[in-house]
This record gives structure tokens, sequence and C-alpha cells, in this order.
């Protein structure tokens, strides 16, 4: 980590060594396709693509000698989750248009995640514009053609840089879609620069302060080892996927579901740049043809993918991906076409805190950035300018031990007597224990709701000494008991909390603000029997407080039982509102280990009330009963 002269914030070195090397290794390219030119015109057929791809040839380069890579798989004990994402910390999805500008989109919002994750911008947007003018014209020698690696465009904004959108807009056509203004560019033989990346920069992107990406690192493209780092890390990755035509343009176009063909898949035409997000190893979805038709055995039967890379992609939220079941313009990838159409992946490897630009408390103005401004901003935490608004300090000092591989945990508590709305809060925690990769950390207010700050980062390293800031309370009272919850989620480790310092910065009058992703998680580790053929079976109740309206939820389920598919699970409470989590059928096989169901049903509405979870077993014979849930809602 270092700090520039000028105050800027940088994640990474400073120098561009790194960067100024031969233009042969950069030629390898990653292809793109563009959201604006995928025609949905019948969703049951091949959808088209009429953007000017860049050839699958093209990226035979880009490849690592995967072997020499360090594993990303944790300890043996650790089982990985059916399912997990980072999209808490996902900008808004955007759309490439009509030039093959994927890479870049790619290490911009991977710059934009670690900005928000480190809690140093609440909105970044990084202008895509000037980062491919950057790694295309300035840079490197990529001069020939319209692709990049995502490593170069990774590696650009680690050392270079990039300024913000509004500097340098994106333009989603190139100059050759206007050949009466830009003349110079009716021929591509030679290939002139200036056509590509839509001419030179102006003076406000060239001048305005840099943001900068973490260090790029090459990983093995094992789903195991992706999905075991996206977990450590919290982290997405930037990855090259070859196109099979048939896969991206069938009938799953709407819903962003890519699967491979019984017989494998042929025809590959080019490649595209996305960031995997996460995964769902329950998720399944119907193969489709090399007609892009939906694939069938000889009795009729569906035949299917499970398995799922969730992914981010660079088309915009209308058309291709438009209906996916997590976000608008995101896609589900199977493992099986990963296995066999991979290219790449790259991840953005960023320090856990950074260094921001200083905040001058009595100015009225942003003046690291981060939205937050004077007494509402983190660097003005108990500065003399802003405790006449009232800032105060709790302190626990421990030790208070952490059971081991249980989901209940320790939950530590200090007491708010002043009153007042809060603008800020910082905690300051120091835990000793044997691998940090086990823990998760929340903070939660005296509502009962909370915020996770920390979950299963940092692998096999020692103890916790770090300092978080979050507005995730911005807009309640700060008076009552705060608490800090520290859960060890895997066995063989220990460790204590040795002491915390949470910092609450308020506003009396005028200054507060809107309070945004508040998470409560209701959950209970007790056993309970779930009757044989029992139409009855057993109910849990828990209550949700008032607040905003419900911005995601999530259910996770621990049961032990013979059958599974004998099993219904509901969701309901005393307003009317009823979910059918698992129907009768749905599962398979024995026992449930920590499945994190998302619950989209839920996503607008207003949880306020008694909650009903409830367990039904359907059929005779087998039996079994819940061990845990934890129900996880996050209000706008």
């Amino acid at each position: 980590m270092t700090r520039a002269l000028d105050g800027r914030v940088s994640l990474g070195p400073s120098s561009k060594h790194s960067l100024l090397v031969a233009s042969s290794l950069w030629l390898a390219i990653s292809a793109c396709a563009a959201g604006a030119d995928y025609k949905a015109e019948d969703d049951s057929e091949n959808d088209v693509y009429t953007h000017a791809f860049i050839p699958h040839d093209a990226v035979a380069t880009d490849h690592v000698d995967e072997s020499a890579l360090p594993s990303e798989i944790g300890k043996a004990d650790v089982t990985l989750p059916r399912s997990f994402d980072v999209l808490a910390t996902q900008s808004p999805v955007r759309d490439q248009g009509r030039r093959g500008t994927c890479a870049s989109f790619v290490a911009v919002a991977m710059a934009e995640h670690t900005y928000r994750k480190l809690q140093v911008l609440q909105n970044p947007d990084f202008s895509e514009q000037y980062l491919y003018w950057q790694t295309h014209g300035y840079v490197s020698s990529i001069l020939d053609n319209e692709g990049s690696t995502i490593l170069a465009q990774l590696q650009s904004v680690n050392t270079e840089g990039v300024p913000t959108e509004s500097t340098w807009p994106y333009e989603p056509n190139d100059w050759t879609a206007d050949l009466a203004a830009h003349p110079q560019c009716s021929s591509y033989a030679p290939f002139n620069p200036e056509c590509m990346t839509n001419g030179s920069p102006p003076e406000l992107a060239t001048t305005s302060p840099r943001l900068y990406g973490g260090e790029p690192v090459s990983l093995r493209r094992d789903v195991e080892e992706l999905k075991s780092y996206m977990l450590n890390h919290g982290d997405p990755i930037g990855a090259t996927v070859d196109v099979l035509d048939s896969s991206w343009g069938g009938i799953h176009n709407l819903d962003g579901i890519v699967t491979l063909p019984t017989d494998g898949g042929s025809s590959v035409s080019d490649s595209h740049g996305i960031v995997l997000v996460g995964w769902n190893d329950e998720m399944v979805a119907q193969r489709v043809s090399e007609s892009g038709r939906a694939e069938v055995n000889a009795q009729g039967q569906a035949l299917v993918d499970r398995g799922f890379f969730l992914f981010r992609n660079s088309w915009g939220v209308t058309g291709w991906g438009e209906r996916n079941s997590m976000r608008a313009g995101y896609g589900w990838m199977s493992y099986r076409y990963w296995q066999r159409y991979s290219v790449r992946a790259v991840a953005a490897r960023a320090p856990s805190t950074i260094e921001p630009r200083i905040e001058n408390c009595t100015n009225h103005v942003d003046d690291d950035a981060d939205g937050a401004i004077d007494c509402r901003d983190t660097g003005c935490f108990n500065q003399p300018a802003c405790t006449a608004d009232g800032s105060n300090v709790l302190q626990f000092v421990g030790p208070a031990t952490i059971p081991d591989n249980s989901v209940l945990g320790v939950r530590t508590s200090a007491q708010e007597t002043l009153p007042g709305t809060i603008v800020n809060v910082a905690l300051a925690i120091t835990v000793r224990h044997s691998y940090v990769g086990d823990l998760e950390l929340s903070l939660i207010h005296p509502s009962g709701f909370s915020t996770v700050l920390r979950r299963n980062t940092g692998g096999a390293a020692d103890d916790i000494r770090e300092t978080y800031s979050t507005h995730a309370f911005d807009g309640l009272e700060a008076a009552g008991t705060w608490s800090v919850s520290v859960r060890d989620l895997s066995a063989g480790d220990t460790g204590i909390v040795s002491a915390w310092a949470v910092g609450l910065s308020r506003c009396t009058s005028g200054c507060a603000t809107p309070a945004y992703n508040r998470t409560r998680v209701t959950y209970e580790n007790r056993v309970r029997e779930i009757p044989d053929n029992d139409s009855a079976g057993i109910t849990m109740d828990f209550d949700e407080g008032p607040g905003g309206l419900v911005r995601s939820a999530s259910l996770t389920l621990n049961v032990d039982h013979t059958a599974l598919a004998d099993l219904r699970v509901t969701l309901s409470n005393d307003n009317g509102a009823s979910i059918v989590v698992f129907e009768r059928g749905s599962l398979t096989g024995a026992d449930l280990r920590a499945v994190d169901v998302p619950l989209p049903a839920l996503v607008g509405t207003n949880p306020f009330g008694r909650w009903h979870l409830r367990v039904q077993d359907l059929a005779p014979v087998d039996i079994g009963r819940v061990t845990s849930y934890a129900v996880s809602i996050t209000r706008n």
C-alpha cells in the first residue's frame, strides 16, 4: 500500500515498470460481445450477434502455467457453502455497447468493488473510456485490434490509475460508426488506433485525481479453487471464456443462463470477459443443443446441468440476462461449460484496508470522495469540530472465548446512554485466533439490525487487529446496547475476543443521512424433531421490527434427515406473505448442510411483523430434525 504525494488513494505499487513491457506479451486478446447488439427477437431461437468479434484464435496465447500457481483451497475441514456471492459490493451493471471493450469493463467493475468493499467510496464510478484508451494507446502497444487481456487492464488500473466516469464518459460506438465525422476511420488497414480508442482523453480526464485498483494475480481455473478464492478473500474474479453461440444465444438468453450441449459443442466463434461473483451448487438448468434448442433424452426427459457460477456481464440490463434470478444483467454459467471453455482467471488482490485521503472537517466539501462530508465522515470522527454534535466511544475489555464451530458464536456488548442520530460508526477490534478465515464479525445496533464487517477472509493468518467504519446505521438512534458478534464457522481452531471500541458520531439536527444496507440476522441453534408423515410439521417463530423495505433476504438451514425428498419448507408471516422455500421432492439425498437459499419474493416488501418457518415431513418411514436455521434480511 502506498500513498502518492498529492494524496491520491493507491491500492498497489506506484511504479510503472510492470506495464512498460514488450508488446508481444500483451497480444493475447479477450474478445467481447455487446449487449446492444444481442438481438432477442425470439426467445426460443439462436440470437444473432452483429458486433464485429475478434477471432477465437487471438486468445490462444492468453494462458499461464497453472501448476506453478499457489492453491487457494484452505483447511481440510472447511466445507465450501453450496452457494455464495459478493453481490453486496457490486456497482451497477453497465453496457459496453458496440465496442470490444469488455476487459476494461471487467477491470473497472473489480476496482469499484474494492472501493465499495473497503467503504472508501460508496458509489464509485470509474471511466472505462479512459482505461481503454490508457491500456491501448498509452501504456501498451495493442493497437491492431479492439481486444485486450483482463490482466493488461488490471495492471493498467493498478499502476496508472483511472479517473472518474464524469471526466470522460463512455461512448458506446467507436468512430467507425460515424465516418462523416471521422473519415480517417474508413479503413482498418493499416489500423488507426485513434479510431479504436475514440481519440485522446480531454484535459479534465488527464488532470483529475486517479484511483487505483489492486495488484493482479493469476488463479487456477479449477472450480473448487475459484470458489475458495471468492470465499477466502470476499472478492470477484475476472474471467476470459470462449463463446459458444448456441449456449449464449439459445432459449436461456433472457435469463442469462449458459449451459453446455450434451455433445460438448464445437462452434466457438469468439471470446469474452466477465466477472465471476459467486456460485450455486444446487442450481439446475436444461441444456441446449448446438441449434439452441432444449435438450431431452430418448425418453423425452430434460437433460440438465447442475452447479453454476454467477457472473456479472457488461451488456446492460435489458435483453440478455434481463430476467436473471439474482439481478438483471447477470448470468449463470454451468461448471461444465466453464471447465471446457474457460481461458483465464485473474483476481485483483487489494489490502484489507487502505489509507484514505484526508477529510477537512469544516469546509463543507467531500475532500476524500467517499460520499460523506465533514462530521459525517470517518476521518472527522471525534475531531473537535464535530464533537459539539456529539461523539462517544463505547468499550469492551475481554477476554471472551469464541466457541469453536458454533453458529451462535460469542456476543459482547456495551451501553450507549447519549441520544442522537447516527451519521457514522467506527469499530476497532482485537481478536486472537489461530485461523482467522474461520471467523465472521458483525456489529449489531440496539434495534437488532446488524452489518457483517468480515466473513471468512484471511485464510490461515493469526489474529485480527483492524478498524472498520460503516454508514449502515446512519439515521438510526444512537442510544442503547450495542453488540459485537464473532462466530467461528469451522472446526479445529480457537480464539478469544480481547477488546473492542465502538465510536459513534451523531448529529442533533438536519444532518442525518438515510440508512441503507441494514442487515438483521435471526438465528436459532436448537434441535427440533420433525414429526414423521405429519402435515402439521414444526414451526419456528421470529419477529422483524420496523424499518425500510427489503433489499435482499436469504434462509440458511441445517437439517438431519434420511430422505430430504419428504420435506416441505415454507416461510410466512401474519400479514399474508407466504414463500415455499423447498417443495416436497425438490430436495434429494440425506441431510442438508448450511444451504443458503435466496428469497427474492421478499425484495421490495415491508417485513415488519411475526414470521413462521415451517418444516413438514409428508411421507412415512424416514425421520429427521432441524438443527439450526438463520434468516438474513437486508433493508434499504
